[in-house]
């Protein structure tokens, strides 16, 4: 599992660092691309399996395109905790583009509220996790709160 989350870590970092957004019209339709892919793939493997795509890679796969974290307190039929990498690549490119937008123009406005309303929709998504009995990916939620709101108070400033 440590090997695992090293070379995951690995894979996010260089990615981030390779592929970047030159504009928000091209994170936009990265942004409906990713959605589409995750939103897929949690119902075909719902309806085919019938269990949670939790279930599955947790209990079945090790391979890393995925964070592993294990559990603090003991749940059964659960190993560990998973963060899928895509959940913490795609927000990390746009963060890193916000950062780049807000150096050319002096400012730090778009990469401290796109990161507050990550964090944000991360708190929502632990909340829908919690109450909710089927379990949606952390991308589905935070992704986009981050970037619906990010382009909202980009065209307000406008």
């Amino acid at each position: 599992m440590i090997l695992n989350d090293m070379v995951c870590c690995c894979m996010i970092v260089g990615f981030i660092k390779i592929l970047k957004f030159t504009s928000l019209k091209i994170t936009g339709l990265c942004f409906l691309i990713t959605m589409a892919v995750e939103m897929t793939f949690v119902i075909t493997i719902h309806f085919l399996v019938g269990s949670s795509y939790n279930d599955i890679f947790l209990n079945d796969y090790n391979f890393p395109l995925e964070l592993q974290i294990p559990t603090i307190n003991p749940v059964f039929n659960q190993k560990c905790a998973w963060l899928p990498a895509s959940a913490i690549i795609y927000p990390g490119m746009m963060l890193s583009y916000l950062r780049r937008f807000d150096v050319t123009r002096n400012s730090n406005v778009y990469l401290i509220t796109s990161t507050s309303l990550f964090f944000l929709g991360t708190i929502a998504w632990m909340f829908i996790s919690i109450f909710n009995p089927f379990i949606f990916p952390l991308g589905l939620i935070s992704e986009p709160c981050m970037f619906g709101l990010v382009c909202l108070f980009a065209y307000r400033r406008r």
